[in-house]
């Protein structure tokens, strides 16, 4: 049966000559596996372009429930990007936040206020032309409100990383660091993060991931995200 959904494309594999298999978080069913075939053919439609990871999207869709490869009737960019898939730094973050997603949301999980959330940051990740530096730590932060676990408070982020890995607990008494954690736990956004701090948030929001989410494993594309 055809339904009509907007999407979220986070990554695809290669299949068979022409064709790709897709995931794609999608506003009515959560996140689905699609096969879209001759995608990668020269006169193809859709373009590829349309699956680029964070890619929004409006679709028209085969679904059955129960089925694990779902196929696509019509697919086109609902909102295309001017700055987020051509700057080498975004296209980084983009990449270190769609293994993020892909690890956390899982088959059929359906959260309209999680779309939401995704979009809207997203669209505003390719507006910001300057100070976009710390948006993903900000990002991960926000995330853990969509999947069940953020802090309530510095002190149960802190007692948590302490009881899942030894070697916390001296580095979180540093003030600086502690006072960052309050405002990002409490959702001021536009704190100052250097650098330092920033690699040290993002080791602290990992090792939280990691406590909560099963499987969550190694990120591959944290090394080039140090990179930058």
């Amino acid at each position: 049966m055809l339904y009509k959904t907007k999407g979220i494309a986070l990554s695809y594999i290669k299949f068979k000559e022409t064709s790709i298999i897709a995931k794609i978080f999608t506003e009515e069913f959560g996140m689905q596996t699609y096969i879209q075939n001759g995608v990668r053919s020269a006169k193809a439609k859709p373009k590829m372009a349309f699956f680029q990871p964070l890619t929004l999207l409006d679709m028209v869709v085969y679904h059955k429930t129960g089925q694990e490869i779902h196929r696509i009737s019509e697919v086109k960019c609902s909102t295309p990007y001017q700055t987020l898939q051509t700057d080498v730094k975004k296209i980084t973050v983009a990449s270190f936040l769609t293994e993020i997603l892909s690890k956390c949301v899982h088959d059929g999980d359906s959260n309209s206020e999680l779309f939401s959330f995704l979009c809207s940051s997203f669209v505003h990740f390719d507006k910001q032309t300057v100070d976009f530096q710390n948006f993903h730590v900000h990002f991960l932060f926000e995330l853990t409100n969509y999947l069940g676990f953020h802090p309530q408070s510095f002190d149960e982020l802190k007692t948590q990383l302490a009881t899942y890995r030894n070697g916390w607990l001296p580095i979180l008494q540093d003030d600086s660091l502690k006072f960052i954690c309050v405002s990002l736990i409490e959702g001021m956004n536009n704190i100052a993060i250097n650098a330092n701090y920033r690699r040290l948030l993002i080791d602290i929001l990992l090792d939280f991931y990691q406590a909560h989410v099963a499987n969550f494993g190694e990120i591959k594309s944290l090394k080039v995200l140090r990179e930058l």
